[in-house]
Parts: structure tokens; sequence; C-alpha cells
């Protein structure tokens, strides 16, 4: 039994054609920390995107799954909404000049906007370990961090804060998170766990994409950022990137 079912053959549809990176985004966004820590997503990665190469490990249909799963939240998050009368945008685009040779673009999930300000909200899912993880750690994943802390500081409705409701697709779960900026360019996330302290800076984050947009300039292959972790699993140049020479 070879032929798809008609749920598959709707995934199929939604699969989006590739195109060459042309911007910055924050899904993209990469740091590094002491001690030569990097978190999000793999400097080669991002340059193989840039450069439109064919994807040798698109997403399968449990990945398609996956994103449609994300869109259905969206969408029931959005009829409680309706629901609560609140005052919202949903999917808030922006594009921004950061001071380097491409701009930032970016889309957030909602605004709210209330009483003369507004703060955004960035939805997750995740489901069996991960969440686990997540619900243990008592933060969101460190490239979900990223992408908020660009939120909160390049968007030009200027949020106080940035929620990120966490939701169990196989319990329906849900982990309150909220990012929030501090007077030194750091910020403090905020869950059923209490604060942390998140010593990150966006002028860190930015340097990642000052060496990417050297690498473009050059054509220059960059070094892979990990061996053999969740990130080259999900990469979808994972079998590209093990048959280059460096």
């Amino acid at each position: 039994m070879d032929s798809l079912s008609p749920v598959e053959t709707y995934l199929e549809s939604t699969r989006k054609p590739q195109r060459a990176q042309t911007h910055h985004r924050p899904s993209s966004a990469r740091i590094e920390v002491e001690k030569g820590e990097v978190y999000g997503q793999c400097l080669r990665a991002q340059f193989y995107s840039w450069k439109n190469e064919p994807e040798t490990n698109p997403p399968d249909l449990s990945g398609l799954f996956n994103f449609y799963m994300g869109h259905i939240i969206e969408d029931m998050y959005e009829e409680g909404l309706k629901l609560e009368k609140k005052n919202y945008t949903r999917e808030y685009p922006f594009q921004v000049d950061i001071g380097l040779k491409n701009i930032l673009s970016a889309r957030m999930d909602f605004i709210m906007h209330e009483e003369g300000k507004d703060y955004g909200v960035e939805l997750k899912t995740g489901y069996g370990q991960g969440i686990s993880r997540t619900k243990a750690k008592g933060l969101p994943k460190e490239n979900y961090i990223l992408q908020m802390m660009l939120y909160y500081k390049y968007c030009p409705l200027n949020p106080y804060k940035i929620e990120n409701p966490t939701y169990a697709r196989d319990s329906f779960y849900r982990l309150p998170f909220v990012l929030i900026g501090r007077d030194d360019g750091t910020f403090t996330i905020g869950s059923h766990k209490g604060f942390r302290d998140i010593p990150w800076t966006c002028d860190m984050l930015l340097e990642s994409w000052v060496k990417l947009e050297d690498y473009l300039k050059t054509d220059t292959l960059p070094p892979k950022d990990y061996q053999g972790t969740w990130n080259c699993n999900y990469c979808a140049y994972r079998d590209k990137c093990k048959g280059e020479v460096k």
C-alpha cells in the first residue's frame, strides 16, 4: 500500500517551494556564548539557505504534520481571543534595519493591544521528551529565546514583553513563558519556576550574522556548529553537510 491517504495528500500540498533566503530572520538566529557554546541555527545551514542550495533533507510528512498542528493551535488561540473580545493583530509583520548589510524580516504570531501599550505573543508546541525537558528546565528552547529577544528589541511597536505559551501536542499541557528586557540589554524569563536571568544581548546575536555576511561575501563555506546533535538530525541540509570536504 504505497498510495497516500487523503490526509497525507493534503499535508504534501502544504509544502512550500524552496526559495533563497534574502533577509535575516528570527528563526535563523544564532549566538555564541562563553566557552564557545553555540545556540540557534548553524551558520553552515544558513549559508546554504542564502545560496539556495537544494535541500537534501526537507521536512517529511511527520514534520509537515507538526507544522500544521502549530497552525491549528494559532487558530484556536485566535478564536479564544475573539470570544474574550481582546484587541489584537495576528501575524504582525515588520522589517527593520539592524545595522548590517541585510535587514531583519520578521512576523510575530500576535500583537496584543491593551490600554495604549502592546505586547507580543509567540506560540510554540512540543511533545514527548522534548516538552518534558522544557518543563523540567523551566526555560524555552534556546532558539526560541533568541527569536523573542529579536522581537522584543526590534518590533516597531516596542512591546513591553513577549509571551511564549508553549503547548504539549500530546497532552495539551501549557507552559506559560514570558520574556522581559532589562536596562542593560539582557533579558529575564518568567515561567512556572519563577524568573531566570538570560545574560545574552541582541548585540551578541548580531555578531553571528556579521560572520555570515562575511562568509557570503567571500563565498566561503562556514564550519559546522554542531556534530550529530538534534540540530543535525532535523537539518534540511544534513546529507549535503555530511558530504562536504570540511
